[in-house]
C-alpha cells in the first residue's frame, strides 16, 4: 500500500516538474524573461498573470525586446492583448511583423470602413478569373504611341 502511494506521488511530481518550457530553454530563462518584461513594461501582477502561461507570447515579446522593436509599438501590442482586442494568434502575428522592422505601422482594421469593397477571393478559379479581367481592362485602356523619330532611325 505504501509503495503504491509513494509511486503515485512520485509520478505526479514528475508530471508537474517535467512540464515543457518551449520555446524557452529552461524555467530559469522563462522566469528571467518574465521579470524583464514586467519591469520594462511596468505590468501589474494581474497583467503578468494573464500572460504568464502564454509561453509563445512571452517569447515573442522577449524577442521584440532583443531585436530592439520600438518600445511604444510592443507596449501597444501588450495593452491591446490584455484588453482583449487581440487574439493569441493575432498577437503573435503582430509581434512577428513588428520584428521585421518594416517601414510604417501595422495594425488590424476592425472597422467596417471597407465593407463590401475588399477583395475576397475564395478559390484559385476566382483568382484566375479576376486576373484575366484585370489584364483585359489594362489592354483596352493602354494606348501605344509610336515615336516617328525612332521609327525613321530604325528603317534601313
Amino acid at each position: 500500500m505504501k509503495t503504491k502511494s509513494l509511486v503515485t506521488i512520485v509520478f505526479f511530481f514528475l508530471i508537474i516538474s517535467c512540464t515543457s518550457y518551449k520555446p524557452f530553454s529552461s524555467i530559469k530563462e522563462k522566469k528571467e524573461r518574465i521579470s524583464q518584461i514586467k519591469s520594462s513594461f511596468n505590468l501589474t501582477p494581474k497583467e503578468i498573470k494573464l500572460i504568464k502561461h502564454q509561453d509563445s507570447i512571452l517569447y515573442e515579446i522577449a524577442e521584440s525586446m532583443d531585436k530592439e522593436v520600438k518600445f511604444y509599438t510592443t507596449n501597444r501590442r501588450i495593452d491591446s492583448f490584455l484588453s482583449g482586442n487581440y487574439l493569441k494568434d493575432e498577437m503573435l502575428m503582430a509581434l512577428n511583423i513588428d520584428q521585421l522592422k518594416l517601414k510604417g505601422e501595422f495594425d488590424f482594421d476592425r472597422t467596417n470602413q471597407f465593407k463590401g469593397r475588399r477583395l475576397n477571393i475564395e478559390s484559385l478559379e476566382e483568382l484566375e478569373k479576376y486576373m484575366r479581367k484585370i489584364d483585359s481592362s489594362l489592354m483596352i485602356n493602354m494606348k501605344v504611341k509610336v515615336d516617328t523619330i525612332t521609327k525613321k532611325k530604325n528603317k534601313p
